[in-house]
């Protein structure tokens, strides 16, 4: 009996170091996970910034060449012209 008693204290005790353990843990992983999706909102207003960017070069690139083609055309019938 008294064994019993002392194997079910045992197991008690170990159950309550298990949840004190769990319950330290949470607050570490809510931290954790915060910090987690912080890091990603923080990489998607990157990402939004990045592809802003992009389309800005991509732009200015095909107006570059929209003038250079003007130009050739121009000098071309220019030439034609002559």
């Amino acid at each position: 009996m008294a064994r019993a008693q002392a194997s079910e204290l045992q197991a008690t005790s170990r159950f309550a170091l298990y949840q004190a353990g769990w319950l330290r843990m949470r607050p570490t992983s809510e931290r954790r996970r915060e910090a987690v999706d912080a890091h990603v909102r923080r990489l998607s207003i990157r990402l939004a910034e990045l592809e802003e960017e992009r389309d800005l070069a991509v732009r200015e690139h095909d107006e570059r060449a929209v003038a250079w083609r003007r130009m050739f055309r121009e000098a071309r019938r220019d030439r034609e012209m002559a």
